[in-house]
């Protein structure tokens, strides 16, 4: 049986953190955060993000470990914004 983790982006707290590092707020953003955070586990879900919307499918205990990892961050702003300065620091392209 396939799972999803779903969210609705767009009109998030931490929209203004996001797009003051240069980034755009969307539902390919939060996948890039995802494979900076927990690389391994983005490499075995599917994926299927739009502009307004995060979208991860795959089996229970992978969606529940995904809620676990963004939670926190879509509604702290000082936590995001650590996060998008180390990964910065690291090259790493939440865009790609």
């Amino acid at each position: 049986m396939q799972y999803d983790c779903t969210f609705y982006v767009g009109d998030l707290p931490v929209d203004a953190t996001i797009v003051a590092a240069g980034h755009e707020p969307n539902g390919y953003f939060w996948e890039g955060m995802l494979r900076y955070l927990e690389p391994d586990l983005a490499e075995q879900i599917e994926l299927d993000s739009e502009g307004g919307m995060f979208a991860a499918f795959g089996r229970r205990r992978q969606m529940k470990r995904i809620q676990g990892v963004l939670a926190p961050y879509l509604m702290d702003n000082g936590l995001v914004a650590d996060t998008l300065a180390a990964a910065a620091r690291t090259g790493f392209d939440f865009d790609d």
